[in-house]
C-alpha cells in the first residue's frame, strides 16, 4: 500500500490487544464487503496477474481467520475521500458496521480479545504469552532487514507499567541493510557479516551478477 511507516502495538503481550497502523493510501470503499472475506483479494483481477504478483498474503485469508477467532475493527483512510471508515466485521468476515471516524491517511486494524471463543487455545496463549510475542518481535526484525526503507516501530503495553518501545528503526529511502542491522541487533554484529554475491545464468547463457 505504498506505505513508508508501520507501527505496531500490542497490550498485554497481544492478549488484549494487536494493532497495525500504516501510512499507506488506505482502502477503497469498494473493498469494504469483501475485505475480510475468505479468498477474497484485491491483487488478482484477471488470470495473467498470477505472474505479476510482487509481494506475498491475502487479506481473505489472515483477516478472515482473525475474525474467526477474534473481534477485529479496521480504521482506513484514502486521500480522495476526506474523512475516515470506521468499520467492524464479524466472526464470518462479514462487514456489520461503517461509520465516519477522525483517521490519517493509512489504515488501522485493530485484533482484540484473541482466542476469546477458543477457550483451550486461550488459555495456553495466556501461559506462553511472552514466548510467543518474542516470535512476533522476531519476525518484525526479519521485516526491518528485508525493508530497510520502512519505519518500523513496537510498542508493549504491559497491563501494570507504562508502555515501552521495544523496537524502533529509522526507515527512509537511503537507509542500508546494514544500518538496518545495526539498529536492530548492535553495530557489533555488522562488523561480522560478510557480503556475499549471488551469480544468475539467463536464459542466454549470460551471468548476472546480484548483491
Amino acid at each position: 500500500a505504498s506505505a513508508t511507516s508501520v507501527v505496531v502495538k500490542l497490550k498485554d503481550y497481544g492478549l488484549d490487544l494487536i494493532e497495525v497502523q500504516d501510512n499507506g493510501n488506505g482502502i477503497e470503499e469498494k473493498n469494504f464487503q469483501a475485505l475480510a472475506m475468505k479468498h477474497y483479494t484485491s491483487k488478482l483481477e484477471r488470470f495473467d496477474d498470477m505472474t505479476a504478483l510482487s509481494t506475498f498474503g491475502f487479506r481473505g485469508e489472515a483477516l478472515s481467520s482473525l475474525c474467526a477467532v477474534s473481534h477485529v475493527n479496521v480504521q482506513t483512510a484514502t486521500d480522495s475521500e476526506g474523512v475516515g471508515r470506521d468499520l467492524l466485521y464479524n466472526i464470518n468476515g462479514v462487514l456489520v458496521s461503517n461509520k465516519p471516524c477522525a483517521a490519517e491517511k493509512g489504515t488501522v486494524v485493530k485484533v482484540s480479545k484473541l482466542f476469546f471463543n477458543m477457550p483451550v487455545r486461550n488459555k495456553e496463549l495466556q501461559k506462553n504469552k511472552k514466548r510467543e510475542f518474542n516470535k512476533l518481535v522476531a519476525l518484525l526484525q526479519g521485516y526491518c532487514m528485508v525493508r530497510p526503507d520502512v519505519h518500523f516501530s513496537i510498542i508493549h503495553i504491559p497491563k501494570s507499567s507504562s508502555k515501552r518501545l521495544v523496537l524502533k528503526t529509522k526507515g527512509g529511502a537511503r537507509t542500508t541493510m546494514e544500518q538496518a542491522i545495526s539498529t536492530v541487533f548492535g553495530p557489533k554484529l555488522v562488523k561480522t557479516i560478510t557480503k556475499i554475491q549471488q551469480k544468475e545464468v539467463d536464459e542466454t547463457g549470460s551471468i548476472d551478477d546480484e548483491d
